[in-house]
């Protein structure tokens, strides 16, 4: 089928589909409106379908509004625009994005990503989201390489410039990935997350004055980019300024609650300071949204391990899906990890050190170091976790900003070499 003969219409897609590359909560509002609008002209119009549903699947993505709402909204109109043109490619990898996101089924995900791509081999999103179902299958090079491709096709959109620079900090490829974040500020200044991005890769660099300004910057041209007021607060806290890092969380929290680059920071927040119900309560509350992310149940349980809650602990990795490493393979290395962490808090030392082995001889975790390290101080054996911390900052392990702050650090703090390791990282001895 043509894609409309109406000028109205067409006219309104495009605007939606300016907008909706912003991937504000305004512009995709925006875009929401105007693709509305193409379809109220032309109710046959499969690419405004297409365009709806992608802007209700970026909305739940990025947390602006209920996500059930959402997810439902993008899986009704990709299925609309997919039965009006089969063979359109915008119209599968829109049914393929709200597979992953709504039903989590990363086989049909895969199947329209690839059909898309196959009527398609040019359209950036279908390589983009296609690199999503790779990460999530642990296949990493694939992953990079069609975000990559991404980037190729549509060097400007902020959100593709993003999704390569978090790749790319998966790899361990830190300055390649602060490139990329800082290329997608220049290409959209308004673009709120890649300021978040940027900061946490300067202080995986140790480069503390860096990711203050980058933060600084992003509020003061922004007074509401509640993604980087979260990022704000938890680097205060790695600084030590718990006032200043207070006032940040409570306003990010007050601007954007439901937004995952909110949320996600405020549980970690109310976990860095020990209070464990509070962060689970926050993690409880995603899963109920969305109960197809086993991401929020693996948090739940990292949070009670860090809160010695370790019965509490025992269930909740109990009760995961078994199926959950077959389908879900990058989540496999941190199952094994929490329950490492859990046999060494309870003294089963032979059992602990076995998970956390079986953990870093694959290549998907990147914080190798500092898990050994962290196994080894929960068991009391510190020349030993010295050792691998020693390891862990010849590497620029990822774990090591969250040292001064990560409650299952604490053996570490009262040990005399942990303030030479924070001198060698500028981070002064938290109070």
């Amino acid at each position: 089928p043509k894609p409309t003969t109406d000028v109205e219409a067409y006219t309104a897609y495009l605007k939606g589909r300016h907008f909706w590359q912003r991937r504000t909560r305004h512009g995709l509002e925006q875009a929401i409106e105007a693709f509305e609008q193409a379809i109220a002209r032309d109710p046959r119009f499969a690419k405004a379908y297409s365009g709806l549903a992608d802007a209700y699947s970026v909305m739940a993505n990025l947390g602006y509004g209920a996500a059930d709402t959402a997810l439902r909204h993008a899986q009704s109109a990709a299925e609309q625009a997919v039965a009006l043109d089969p063979d359109l490619a915008e119209a599968h990898a829109s049914l393929g994005l709200s597979n992953l996101q709504f039903r989590n089924d990363t086989e049909a995900a895969e199947r329209h990503f690839l059909r898309a791509l196959e009527l398609n081999p040019s359209y950036a999103s279908a390589h983009q989201w296609y690199s999503g179902v790779m990460y999530v299958r642990n296949r990493m090079d694939e992953a990079l390489h069609h975000a990559r491709k991404t980037a190729e096709l549509d060097p400007r959109t902020p959100i593709v410039l993003v999704n390569v620079g978090n790749l790319l900090l998966e790899r361990g490829a830190y300055e390649e990935a602060k490139r990329y974040f800082e290329r997608a500020i220049e290409s959209e200044p308004s673009f709120e997350g890649a300021y978040a991005d940027l900061a946490k890769t300067q202080a995986i660099l140790w480069d503390w004055h860096g990711a203050q300004r980058t933060l600084r910057e992003a509020i003061a041209s922004n007074p509401d980019n509640a993604s980087a007021l979260a990022a704000q607060a938890i680097l205060c806290l790695i600084l030590g300024k718990g006032e200043e890092a207070a006032q940040s969380m409570q306003r990010a929290k007050s601007l954007g609650p439901t937004q995952f680059n909110v949320r996600e920071p405020l549980a970690r927040y109310h976990r860095y300071l020990g209070e464990t119900d509070e962060a689970v309560a926050i993690y409880l509350e995603a899963a109920a949204e969305q109960p197809e992310n086993p991401m929020w149940q693996m948090l739940i349980a990292f949070a009670l391990l860090e809160g010695r809650r370790l019965e509490a602990a025992e269930h909740v990795l109990a009760e995961m899906d078994p199926a959950l490493p077959q389908v879900f393979p990058r989540l496999r290395p941190y199952i094994t990890y929490a329950q490492a962490i859990l046999d060494a808090l309870r003294g089963a030392r032979d059992e602990a050190l076995r998970q956390v082995r079986e953990v870093v001889a694959g290549d998907e975790f990147l914080e190798k170091m500092s898990a050994l390290m962290l196994v080894h101080a929960l068991l009391g054996e510190m020349d030993t976790a010295f050792a691998y911390l020693d390891q862990a900052v010849a590497v620029h392990d990822p774990w090591l900003p969250q040292i001064t702050i990560d409650p299952l650090a604490t053996p570490l703090r009262s040990d005399p070499r942990y303030d030479r390791v924070l001198a060698v990282l500028g981070l002064a001895q938290s109070d």
